[in-house]
Parts: structure tokens; sequence; C-alpha cells
């Protein structure tokens, strides 16, 4: 095998994402089980995805610095073991039916998790010299993850009542990454020395198109986390709760498809043009999903979100290399911690609405009503932020690639 071919940097890109995804998703069609299983409420069982969620907004500043010192090949290893550790811990916490030690997993596997993005993306930009590759190379970060969560979400259908049993599958996967990993690349050194560069010294960034896509990366997720965090219970006021992993396979096929789009895309359209149609989704569809019309059309409306969604993460993700010239990584990091930020503020604020509600006598309908309502305001209301600042730098948003 030769070491630090192109090709074997796409693989990592692929399959590291595809266990950060595949170590969110698969809890999500288990919530109810697990519920059952520990004995616990909505607002406890939603800790599951917020202790991911807050691990990633704290811990990927932690990874970058690790990166910086020891290089992206020995972080991924070494966080790839850590990640395994994590799932392990779960396993024997099942075993002993404790909540509290299946969350000390579940934070383990998380710090694995936080780390890997920031690596990624830090390693294609130092890599990756040619644009077409940059591009293909972001896509591919989203494409693994987006599989990863439909890999969970269908395999997870089948082991609803063994959970023990499917957590040993993502423990083989993460095994043959790290093999992989070892034996494909040598080490990349993330040092950057723009002394060597002088185009580099040329460019200057502008600030307010780095925080125009903190807060379109915090919305796109936000708005991710409002299709899947608590799917379950919103199928279930439609009396379709069985649904939810099939309906969590079809997000993610989008999201797949969606995250390969941006590569033909964007020959054609312009950022802003990309960057209104999402907005224009997110809203109509978050709409949609209040009225709860009828399942088919919600699904409908889910499905637009989830394909816009994968079109949005691959996007911000090439523009984010565009953007950031100077302290890349620790850019790139406090990137991907406000991206998770937007999941757990949803998680968190999700979870304890719904056991209010529902313990004052709340149906799933007007509660759901309430919450997407909410985000079609939230995601006008970032609109506006984004739009009023990326009209600083109106030319670079309209060209296109």
């Amino acid at each position: 095998m030769v070491l630090n071919n192109k090709r074997n940097f796409f693989i990592i890109d692929f399959f590291v994402a595809f266990l950060v995804v595949f170590g969110v998703v698969m809890f999500l069609p288990m919530f109810q089980s697990l519920q059952n299983i520990f004995g616990v409420s909505v607002s406890s069982i939603a800790w599951l995805p917020n202790i991911g969620y807050l691990s990633m907004i704290l811990f990927p500043a932690v990874a970058g610095k690790v990166m910086n010192k020891i290089g992206a090949k020995k972080s991924l290893l070494l966080f790839i073991v850590v990640w395994i550790i994590g799932i392990s811990v779960e396993i024997i916490a099942l075993n002993n039916v404790s909540y509290f030690m299946f969350c000390g997993g579940r934070l383990i596997e998380a710090l694995a998790e936080a780390s890997f993005f920031p690596i990624l993306l830090s390693m294609n930009k130092i890599v990756m010299k040619e644009e077409k590759d940059g591009k293909l190379g972001s896509s591919l970060v989203e494409i693994g993850s987006a599989i990863g969560g439909l890999v969970a979400a269908v395999v997870a259908g089948y082991f609803l009542d063994s959970p023990k049993t499917f957590l040993l599958i993502p423990i083989v996967i993460g095994a043959l990454t790290w093999i992989f990993v070892f034996s494909s690349i040598s080490e990349v050194s993330i040092e950057e020395d723009h002394q060597a560069n002088n185009k580099l010294l040329e460019i200057k960034e502008n600030k307010f198109d780095y925080i125009s896509l903190l807060f379109m990366i915090f919305m796109t997720q936000i708005t991710f986390a409002a299709s899947q965090v608590y799917l379950s219970y919103y199928m279930e006021s439609f009396n379709a709760s069985n649904s939810t992993g099939l309906v969590i396979s079809i997000e993610q096929i989008l999201i797949a498809t969606g995250a390969m789009s941006p590569m033909v895309l964007l020959r054609y359209f312009s950022f802003s043009a990309i960057r209104n149609t999402l907005i224009g989704v997110f809203m109509v569809c978050s709409i949609i999903l209040s009225l709860h019309v009828s399942l088919p059309l919600s699904i409908l409306a889910l499905s637009s979100i989830c394909l816009i969604v994968g079109i949005g993460f691959s996007t911000l993700n090439i523009y984010i290399s565009k953007t950031v010239v100077t302290n890349a990584s620790q850019k790139i990091s406090f990137y991907t911690a406000v991206r998770f930020a937007g999941g757990f503020a949803l998680s968190f604020f999700w979870g304890n609405y719904i056991d209010k509600y529902k313990a004052l006598g709340y149906n799933y309908i007007k509660i759901f009503n309430n919450l997407y309502m909410m985000m079609a305001v939230l995601v006008v209301i970032i609109s506006v932020i984004v739009v009023i600042m990326q009209n600083q730098n109106k030319k670079f948003w309209s060209e296109k690639n």
C-alpha cells in the first residue's frame, strides 16, 4: 500500500466520519427501549445526545492542541481507541443496569467523536492542495457521516431488544478503521508556518465571513437535530413510533445525497443561492411539521430538511476552508464546537420542554406544534444576521466556483 496516497485520505475521511455519526445516531431508535431498561424519564434519556453535544462543544479545542502536538495520524489512532473504550463501558453498564455508568461510557465515546471532525478538516486543509481535492474531501466527510447514520438507524432497528449485541458492531468497525489508518498513511504534521507561504501572508481574512459561517453551521445543525433527536416521540403523535428507524434511514440517504451535491451545484450556483434555498426550506418545512397535517406530508418535510442539510454541511465545510487562513486548526475546532452547540441547545431544551408539558397533560401534537413553530422563528432570526454579515463581502458569496 502506498502511504499518503490521496485515495487513502479520502477513505479515512469517509470512514472516520462514519464512526462519528454512527455513534450519535445508534441511540436514537433505541430511546424508548433504553428508557424501559434503565427506568428513566425523557429528560434523563435526553442526556445521551446531550453528553455527546456537550463534548463536541468543549473538547474540539483540546483535540486541536493534541493534534498540533502529536500529529493528525497519532491523534486519529488515539481517539479511535478512546471511542472503542467508551462503547465497551456502555456494554458493561447494560450488564449492570446502571444508567450512570452508561452515561459515563457515552461521555468517553463522545470525547472521541468531538475530536474526529476537527482532525479530518485540518488534515484535509494541509494535504489537499488542489481545490477539487479539498471539495471532495469535505464532501466525503459529510457523506461518511450520513452513511454512518443510515447504517446505524437501519441496523439498530433489528436490535431494539438486544442493545448489548448491537454495540459490538461499532467496536468491530472502529477496530478495522484503526488498522486502516495505522497502515495507510504516514504522520501528518499540523504545523502552521505562514512564513513559508508568501501567498498566505497576502490574504486578509474577513472576520464577518467566518462569523457568518458559525451562525450558519449552528442553524443547520439545530435544524438537523430537530428532524432526528426526538423523532420517535414526534412519530408517536401519528401512532407510528415503530417507523422511526425507517424515517431516519430515509433522512440519512437524503443527507448523503445532499452531501455529494455541492461539487456540482457550486459550478452553477453561488453560495448565496444555496444559502437562500437552505433558509427557505428550513423555515417552510418547520412550519409544515408544526401543523401536523398528515404523516406523509411530515415525512416529506423531514426529507426535504435532510436533503438540504446534506447540501448545507458540505457547502459550509468547503467555505470554511476558503475563509480561514491563519490559526486554521483552532478556528476549525471552534467551528466544530459551534456546530454541535446547535445540537446540544436543541436536545437540552426540547427534552426538558417535552418532559414538562407532557407532565402537564399536553399531547405530542400540541408540544411539537409549539417546538417546530419556535424553530421557524429561530431560522428567520439567524438568517437575518447571516445575510447582514455576508453583505459586507457580497462579491465573494455571489461568485460561482
